[in-house]
């Protein structure tokens, strides 16, 4: 019975309080006329300075129109601000293909994957001055090689292919930071069996 006098007396209470409040303003027509004609009056201004003949700023003089912008350094006439696109990328390049790109000069032949040491040239073909050599990888996955192209982890370079053989020229460098190259003979390995 004390719970169900106390939820009445706090109902009321809240009741009280709500209708102390004043009801909100209704906007009425005349109210609603007169914000429409402040609006066009606004408008019109605007109209009109835009088409008034404008005149320069004078030098060191703030610029007090409505174009300027406002920066930690003061106001700026966006009038006359001109984009200088030295040092920028083209925005309207692609920069996915330019990293497709950039990707594509790093990508390494399959030869360049293994040592000189795990390679075995297995022939070498010849037709007048273009000669090519048959190299195997160590898996048995044979490449056909001429000069020029690049084997073996340490840049490697096909410098010349004999009868019997192919040069191989690596560039290495040193703990001191010194590039030293080296030449590298690979033989054809001849067939022991029977």
């Amino acid at each position: 019975m004390k719970m169900a006098a106390r939820i009445t007396a706090l109902a009321a209470a809240l009741f009280v309080i709500g209708c102390e409040e004043a009801p909100p303003e209704i906007a009425t027509a005349a109210d609603m006329q007169n914000a429409r004609d402040q609006a066009v009056a606004r408008a019109d201004a605007r109209k009109k300075e835009a088409a008034a003949p404008k005149k320069a700023p004078a030098k060191g003089a703030a610029v007090a129109h409505t174009g300027g912008v406002r920066t930690d350094y003061g106001v700026v006439d966006s009038r006359d601000y001109r984009y200088d696109a030295t040092g920028k990328r083209d925005p309207f390049r692609s920069f996915v293909k330019e990293e497709l790109h950039a990707d594509a000069i790093d990508v390494q032949s399959p030869l360049e994957q293994f040592e000189l040491g795990q390679l075995t040239v297995s022939g070498v073909v010849w037709q007048a001055d273009r000669r090519r050599a048959l190299v195997l990888d160590p898996a048995g996955q044979a490449y056909v090689v001429k000069t020029g192209d690049r084997m073996g982890k340490n840049d490697g370079v096909v410098t010349q292919i004999d009868d019997s053989s192919l040069v191989v020229l690596e560039s290495y460098v040193d703990f001191h930071g010194d590039k030293t190259e080296k030449e590298i003979e690979m033989r054809i390995r001849q067939s022991t069996g029977g």
